[in-house]
């Protein structure tokens, strides 16, 4: 927040996507604009990762596919495996696409197993 403008975090649309009026409530001054509309989009969706597979320690290059993905403002990847998780941060190159480093999987004993391990969890962290 600074002298010319302010930072707000916006509710949930409760009409779906599409333009909204901003209306702006400080103590008892109420602020409208007709001419200003907030415009609320619809949710980003993933619809393939390649390649679906990384090393033990990650950091391979995945691309994303989705729709409405650049609406996401700080995208990250995430793994959970034994209880603990992992993450990365993710690059958004168009609406799309994005691309993310794999996280790695921490193996809490001396030598893994076998064969591939899976996380128990994956998946994407869009906005917190």
């Amino acid at each position: 927040r600074t002298n010319r403008e302010i930072i707000c975090i916006t509710p949930a649309s409760l009409l779906g996507s599409g333009p909204a009026p901003i209306r702006l409530m400080i103590d008892r001054a109420e602020v409208t604009s007709s001419e200003i509309k907030y415009v609320y989009t619809e949710d980003p969706t993933v619809s393939g990762i390649e390649p679906n597979w990384s090393i033990l320690n990650g950091s391979t290059v995945i691309t994303v596919t989705g729709t409405n993905l650049r609406t996401i403002q700080e995208p990250k990847v995430r793994a959970k495996y034994g209880g603990v998780e992992t993450n990365n941060f993710c690059t958004v190159v168009n609406d799309s696409t994005m691309t993310c480093l794999a996280p790695g999987l921490i193996y809490g004993k001396p030598n893994p197993p076998e064969g591939p391990l899976r996380p128990d969890e994956f998946g994407f962290i869009f906005d917190q």
